[in-house]
């Protein structure tokens, strides 16, 4: 969990970014320390889903192969629905699974602009397939939309996607940071890691992120 006091120094100093925080769980801890703070509960939020941001979405989870290209978002009486325009079935987006509707919430964050976006662990209840498609298009779009991600993550696979992916993506880089927390006597410290000492520290990184 994110713990405003140890991560204020990391997370930011001076920023006029607003910031969206997404906690694992459906509930929602406030942090007072964060100011212009938006906060997303994966359980509740898709429920305010905008109709032009779910347009944006259908569209990334059809470039992706998520869902078939005839397969639209809509909304009708505040509640979401997938569409088939060969049939006009209509499925309840509430029906779906959590993994399908985290990934969602996710997308839409990143048709946002100017945000700084916190989430914890990610990867939690996403198919592995939705977290390699997730990565790529984080790192694709994050310059284009002025967004800044902090994620914390026990999984050693995440961070293994992010640092491959950008070996293709060289010009972003610059902009990956890992920051390997350790608890020792009841206070945390930190490491802080480059892309380039990131990709050499992966293996050890394994017991560390699956100790309790």
């Amino acid at each position: 969990m994110f713990d405003p006091y140890e991560y204020d120094r990391i997370l930011y100093e001076h920023t006029n970014k607003e910031f969206i925080y997404i906690p694992e769980t459906g509930k929602i801890k406030k942090i007072p320390e964060l100011k212009n703070i938006e906060y997303y509960s994966f359980c509740e939020n898709y429920k305010n889903l905008n109709l032009d941001t779910l347009l944006k979405v259908s569209k990334i989870i059809q470039d992706i192969k998520i869902i078939d290209k005839n397969v639209l978002f809509s909304k009708d009486n505040n509640e979401i629905f997938l569409i088939n325009m060969k049939n006009f079935e209509k499925i309840p987006f509430y029906i779906q699974g959590y993994g399908f509707k985290k990934l969602t919430i996710l997308l839409s964050l990143i048709s946002q602009k100017d945000k700084i976006i916190l989430v914890e662990e990610p990867e939690n209840h996403l198919h592995p397939g939705y977290l390699i498609k997730f990565v790529k298009i984080l790192i694709d779009l994050y310059k284009e939309y002025n967004l800044q991600f902090f994620f914390t993550t026990h999984s050693r696979e995440f961070i293994e996607y992010i640092i491959e992916y950008l070996s293709m993506v060289p010009e972003a880089q610059k902009d990956f940071k890992l920051f390997q927390l350790t608890k020792e006597d009841q206070k945390i410290t930190y490491k802080e890691l480059n892309y380039e000492e990131a990709q050499h520290m992966i293996e050890n990184l394994y017991l560390d992120l699956r100790e309790p």
